[in-house]
């Protein structure tokens, strides 16, 4: 690029842009009209360069005529390229044969230092107004031959363009602090359904294995009802029976006796009809009654039995 035209579009980058003249410098604020208003289009860095400036005026009326097309400045952009060669008291960047702009340092300073800039101007005729003394072709110059440029990281701002590109970022963050609660609270209501879901089945497992604990403690507690303290000893009962069976072989149970399998209860036998003798005064220890149906019925009592021999 060998020349830099000034207030009109121009491809930068392989974007549509503006450069205007725009200001640095500790006392770049100081030698402006009062009628100007300066909009600060990047502030202080850390390296100590001063903040850069732009006529708020000039940039409202490239709006107009250029809507919609991002405006920089020009040293802001020979600075984001880093094309200011500092080290001189004064630096230009020539827009002309005898015309430019220029940079001005504190020579009782570093002037290798940005924080060095005093200001910066426009020179016409090879004559900069507040130094009438100096000679031009002292000054280090700026020369954009053969380079490729790239675009500052931020457009210039109108003070209105600022306060209304800062309450939408600031929108845009609430927005976003919005939106992080709302997952928060969405996943913060998952997890406690989730908590909640896997409560009520563990709960639901716990019941169960309750009710299972408790049936199995009664059963228990019907076995430790039921347990022997020793082990039975019927003999005397089956002595009893067979003795019967010796006199009878088709001694039967009685049918309307008790249903009880066991020698705990109450045993009950039918002997044959025409029995010629009574089975009583045959067995000790037994009950029996004749009936009508020409038999005997025979009443056993465990707890009454005792070790009596035949008769």
């Amino acid at each position: 690029m060998n020349q830099l035209l000034l207030g009109v579009p121009i491809q930068i980058g392989g974007e549509e842009v503006i450069i205007c003249r725009d200001s640095i410098g500790s006392q770049a604020l100081s030698s402006s009209r009062e009628s100007e208003v300066y909009t600060i289009i990047e502030g202080p860095r850390e390296d100590g360069r001063p903040a850069i400036y732009i006529d708020e005026d000039e940039l409202k009326s490239m709006r107009e005529s250029y809507p919609g097309i991002n405006v920089y400045g020009l040293w802001q952009l020979l600075f984001a390229n880093n094309l200011v060669p500092l080290g001189n008291e004064v630096i230009i960047f020539p827009m002309g044969p005898d015309r430019g702009l220029y940079l001005r340092l504190d020579s009782s300073t570093d002037v290798h230092k940005p924080s060095s800039i005093l200001s910066s101007s426009e020179f016409v005729d090879n004559f900069i107004p507040e130094w009438m003394d100096y000679d031009l072709s002292n000054a280090s110059r700026i020369s954009l031959d053969n380079l490729d440029l790239v675009l500052p990281a931020s457009p210039a701002y109108t003070r209105q363009e600022l306060f209304e590109k800062q309450r939408h970022d600031q929108t845009k963050r609430w927005y976003m602090v919005a939106s992080i609660c709302g997952l928060m609270l969405i996943a913060t209501l998952v997890y406690n359904y989730g908590m909640y879901t896997l409560y009520n089945a563990d709960m639901a497992v716990y019941k169960t294995k309750q009710i299972q604990r408790d049936e199995l403690d009664t059963k228990i507690g019907e076995l430790l009802r039921e347990r022997l303290d020793k082990w039975p000893d019927n003999s005397a009962e089956l002595g009893k029976i067979s003795e019967l069976v010796a006199y009878d072989s088709n001694l039967e149970t009685s049918p309307d006796g008790e249903t009880h399998v066991g020698f705990t209860t109450l045993h009950r036998f039918v002997t044959s009809k025409y029995l010629p003798f009574d089975p009583a005064e045959k067995v000790q220890g037994i009950v029996s009654e004749f009936t009508p149906h020409l038999n005997y019925v025979i009443q056993i009592d465990p707890s009454e039995v005792g070790g009596s021999d035949n008769q």
